[in-house]
């Protein structure tokens, strides 16, 4: 019995479909630790939260990580870009609204005290 040959789409090789090396999950694993820690060690140092760097300092870390999972993991990093647009877009529009919520919070909280 024989396994049937699957051809790449157009433009594109067979090699480029393949999933990256196990060392490259373990590399993308160790640096998703490491912003992990980064991002609990933030919500810890309270001179951050004094200056208001805390958020924004959060919100580029959730931003880096976003990006690591789905372009590796999501292997959108082998996808055709408009996939990845598709994605970016998301983060984009959930990174605005979550900024405006914070933004009125923020300005509006003395008005309700």
């Amino acid at each position: 019995m024989t396994t049937p040959v699957t051809k790449a789409p157009p433009g594109h090789t067979p090699a480029e479909h393949h999933a990256p090396a196990d060392s490259t999950y373990v590399l993308v694993f160790a640096f998703l630790v490491i912003v992990t820690a980064m991002e609990v060690s933030v919500t810890y140092i309270h001179s951050l939260r004094q200056h208001h760097v805390e958020v924004p300092l959060l919100i580029i870390l959730m931003v880096i990580k976003f990006f690591t999972v789905t372009y590796y993991f999501m292997h959108l990093k082998f996808d055709p870009p408009t996939c990845r647009r598709v994605f970016n877009f998301g983060l984009f529009v959930a990174v605005g609204v979550y900024i405006a919520a914070l933004a009125m919070f923020h300005f509006f909280s003395a008005s309700f005290v």
